[in-house]
């Protein structure tokens, strides 16, 4: 064991920061960032990793509750559980290509954290990894990603939009439950395996044209037929089959659509497109309208009444 300064290493592991936080630079020798070496360390506003360091161990930084800047090395391949939990103050964190691991609840309660970039060897988003992350709204996900953990984005609430590569084939439980701002998501064709909860509590427009409805639960439906409304206007990819599939539901089940209808303006204007509203239902329309006080509903509704 050696100590440098305020660093005590031991056969290439930083085991423990003594020093009074500020801006530190952790010396060349610390090839492991080990097990709670910096773990409530107030002090501490920013860190610069080693070249060469290859692996930051967990609960590494927990609790540094003003770490708001970390400078991480390319040879980084590893990062623990819980290795940044509730480290308030980081607002920005791209990781580096070589990192191919993220332990469970890595980033998690990092409530000041506005994006990351997950880099193309991570396969996996694991259980709680950005939950109650309140701040993330943008958040790009490589092209391997498989699995998307339980609760992995929990409380994520200035999340809106995501867009899941080719290739996620299972989404947990409550992976994007409770994100009050969520609205869209697209998952691609390979993602079949999706927990029932993966967005309790929230309510996006998932998109997912290539997943039967018979397949989801009677709630989740409207943010089903939402999602593939969103589909269909920004031209995402969908098969003829599906989108044939999904237009004849709608057709069977307008009037119970209908609500949905005036509610989400991208589900009206599908039905419009598709002469989906038959003449006789132009008026009631117009009156369930004019009583939701949706005048963009009315004009919507008016114009296609005139064009039919």
């Amino acid at each position: 064991m050696s100590d440098i300064g305020d660093f005590v290493i031991q056969e290439g592991t930083l085991v423990r920061y003594r020093g009074p936080g500020g801006d530190v630079v952790i010396p060349p020798g610390a090839v492991r960032i080990g097990r709670e070496a910096f773990l409530d360390c107030p002090g501490l506003t920013g860190v610069s990793v080693p070249a060469g360091a290859t692996e930051i161990g967990p609960l590494a930084f927990a609790n540094c509750v003003n770490l708001a800047r970390v400078d991480l090395p390319e040879s980084l391949e590893e990062i623990g559980a819980h290795a940044f939990f509730r480290c308030g103050a980081l607002t920005e964190l791209i990781l580096p290509a070589g990192v191919t691991r993220v332990g469970n609840s890595a980033f998690s309660r990092c409530s000041g954290l506005t994006g990351v970039s997950v880099p193309a060897g991570v396969t996996e988003i694991g259980a709680l990894t950005f939950a109650n992350c309140a701040s993330l709204a943008r958040v790009d996900l490589p092209q391997g990603l498989t699995e998307i953990g339980d609760l992995a984005f929990f409380r994520c609430d200035a999340l809106t939009d995501i867009t899941l590569p080719a290739g996620a084939t299972r989404i947990g439980k409550k992976a994007f439950a409770c994100c009050a701002n969520l609205s869209v998501v697209a998952l691609p064709s390979s993602a079949t395996q999706i927990d029932k909860t993966a967005f309790y509590g929230s309510d996006p427009a998932v998109a997912a044209p290539h997943i039967p409805l018979g397949e989801f639960s009677k709630m989740d439906k409207p943010k089903i037929i939402r999602g593939f409304a969103a589909a269909y206007f920004r031209s995402m990819p969908i098969e003829e089959t599906d989108r044939i599939r999904y237009l004849a539901y709608i057709r069977r089940q307008r009037k119970r659509l209908y609500p949905l209808a005036l509610q989400h303006e991208e589900v009206l204007r599908l039905m419009i497109a598709e002469a989906i509203i038959p003449p006789r239902d132009i008026q009631p329309l117009l009156d369930e309208a004019e009583r939701r006080q949706n005048g963009a509903a009315q004009a919507l509704i008016l114009e296609y009444g005139r064009k039919i």
